[in-house]
């Protein structure tokens, strides 16, 4: 089994109508602060997923971005080493395998079968197809794999801090001052970054003031990444899911 996160509940919507068997599928608020069943053909924004089983004006129980949650399989869900799938919900509110310009709902932390009840991790973003680029602002030749942001100006460098900051992503070449910089963010199934010290597999990763990435877990750090590989200590490149949250 894989390990599970602690849930992060939304515990004060209640059901705008019976979800007595709607348990673990994506959900949402519908306006009139209400909660019921949420997804499309490329995903949909939500608060999570439904952890109880409410009927209609009763209170649900939400899984939301950051806590562990379980979801329901629309199709195939594969993952493999060191890979977290991005997932979006279907119009049912069940999970299927996203897709670039898909709103990424959660990351599969199991594989799951068709109909099948399996954890995920909650997060919310537009999957990108493509890096981003932008001019460097200082000299990064030595700042590859490093958590860079905008430097102020429009331009690129180090970003982080004590709680972690937040950036555009994970510095994939080594450009000199005025070289375009290409960065994986969030919506890139994959990226590189430095560690500050031990990281476990799976960890929630902040950037730290020199760019390289340190395990989160306090309320309130800036979750940029989760880590796929794992280091013994400091120095070291990982691969990382690059990901944008607050941690709850």
């Amino acid at each position: 089994m894989a390990s599970y996160y602690a849930p992060r509940y939304i515990t004060t919507e209640n059901a705008a109508v019976d979800l007595s068997s709607s348990q673990f599928l994506y959900v949402a608020e519908n306006g009139s602060n209400l909660i019921n069943i949420a997804g499309g053909t490329n995903g949909a924004k939500g608060l999570g997923f439904l952890m109880n089983n409410p009927e209609a004006g009763e209170a649900c129980e939400i899984a939301s971005l950051g806590g562990g949650a379980k979801g329901i399989a629309a199709e195939t869900i594969t993952v493999s080493a060191g890979n977290l799938t991005e997932l979006k919900a279907d119009a049912l509110g069940k999970m299927r395998n996203a897709v670039p310009g898909d709103i990424v709902s959660a990351l599969a932390i199991e594989s799951a079968a068709v109909d099948d009840v399996f954890e995920v991790m909650p997060v919310y973003y537009v999957k990108a197809a493509a890096p981003v680029v932008f001019d460097s602002a200082a000299d990064l030749t030595s700042g590859q794999y490093l958590y860079v942001g905008d430097d102020g100006a429009g331009d690129i460098d180090v970003v982080g801090g004590a709680t972690g900051a937040v950036g555009y992503g994970f510095l994939m070449n080594a450009p000199d001052t005025g070289e375009e910089a290409i960065i994986n963010g969030p919506g890139h199934p994959f990226a590189k970054a430095i560690s500050h010290d031990a990281i476990s597999i799976n960890d929630k990763l902040i950037s730290l003031a020199t760019g390289k990435v340190d395990a989160g877990s306090t309320t309130g750090d800036v979750i940029v990444g989760i880590a796929l590989s794992a280091s013994t200590g400091a120095d070291e490149t990982i691969d990382v899911l690059p990901v944008l949250y607050i941690h709850p």
